[in-house]
């Protein structure tokens, strides 16, 4: 909720990202939930566009009552830009989510933690920086990275 609170009062940095503890503590799936949770706030600071082109009254109109908005070309193209597909929260039939174990968020971004940490990392730096950034920094801990269970 505070982050909330500073977005709506003007914020627009925020510490997030897996800290804790007063920034003395890392969570691998916390950065992946807060991560949602910032692209949800990125959204909600954009705001909504009320005007002819956005409220597509005459697609309203086209669909019906009842109709179907999705097969909709004008809904299509805005359905990534205007409403946000959280990639933790569980869309599936009851059934279906405990027949996958029944797993938690926190078990759903562990899972896409894994995912991340799988793929080759592309921010490798030189000798060269890794030794002066070593250099001005020297109680920086070593960068080898044990994957959490």
């Amino acid at each position: 909720m505070s982050a909330v609170a500073g977005l709506l009062g003007g914020a627009d940095m925020f510490n997030m990202g897996g800290l804790l503890d007063a920034l003395k503590a890392f969570d691998f799936a916390k950065a992946v939930i807060d991560d949602e949770i910032f692209q949800m706030l990125k959204r909600m600071k954009r705001g909504i566009t009320f005007n002819e082109e956005e409220l597509a009254l005459d697609v309203i109109a086209k669909a019906g009552p009842g109709g179907a908005f999705m097969m909709q070309p004008h809904t299509a193209k805005r359905m990534k830009s205007e409403a946000l597909l959280t990639k933790l929260a569980d869309r599936d039939a009851r059934t279906v989510w405990e027949k996958k174990g029944a797993p938690d968020t926190q078990a759903r971004a562990m899972g896409r933690v894994r995912e991340i940490l799988a793929k080759p990392s592309s921010v490798v730096f030189s000798a060269e920086v890794e030794s002066r950034i070593r250099a001005e920094f020297p109680d920086l801990i070593a960068g080898n990275l044990e994957m959490p269970r």
